[in-house]
């Protein structure tokens, strides 16, 4: 007979199982999940909640994100977390370095964000030149919103010189054996 094998579904019992110790921003990612109630409700009962605190948090977690979402610079948040909620500087750096690990950083999203932004402006203005018959500043437009993307980046595109270096076998025969034997080689 097989041993059953259980998966493991939440975060707070695998660490269990490993014995390692819960972390506080578990929590978060649970409600995240759908794994937690953001308040406790009377007919799921079988689901936990945040508590009280728990939600205060998860709202100056939000709220700093929120913020590096908008591509401010973090002392920007830093300053606007004490503002907002009357604490200090050394809690504000908590809260933001806890949000982006609860989060993600929001930094890295607003570049890609706004690189796409970019590149959809440039297409279009070409787009626009093309129309009206200017096709010089059609041309820039496309290849600078091209570079953007990364087009032109011989490591990004996958293309490696090297590889279109390698001549070709070409077999110049009058025999119809050979021509035959080359394709069926060339189909496999």
């Amino acid at each position: 007979m097989k041993p059953k094998i259980k998966t493991v579904t939440t975060i707070k019992t695998a660490k269990k199982r490993i014995g390692a110790e819960a972390d506080k921003l578990d929590v978060y990612v649970q409600f995240l999940n759908d794994e937690l109630l953001w308040e406790p409700e009377p007919g799921k009962s079988a689901l936990k909640s945040l508590t009280q605190e728990q939600r205060e948090m998860y709202q100056k977690y939000s709220f700093a994100f929120a913020q590096a979402s908008m591509g401010r610079p973090d002392s920007m948040i830093l300053t606007a977390i004490e503002k907002h909620f009357e604490v200090k500087e050394g809690m504000a750096r908590i809260i933001l370095k806890d949000a982006y690990e609860v989060f993600g950083d929001g930094g890295i999203t607003n570049k890609r964000g706004k690189t796409k932004a970019a590149v959809m402006y440039l297409e279009m203005l070409s787009n626009l030149a093309r129309s009206e018959k200017d096709y010089k500043t059609a041309k820039e437009c496309w290849v600078e919103a091209k570079k953007l993307e990364g087009l032109y980046d011989l490591e990004t595109a996958g293309f490696a010189p090297d590889d279109f270096k390698v001549p070709p076998m070409i077999v110049f025969t009058g025999d119809n054996n050979v021509l035959i034997k080359q394709q069926r080689e060339d189909d496999e």
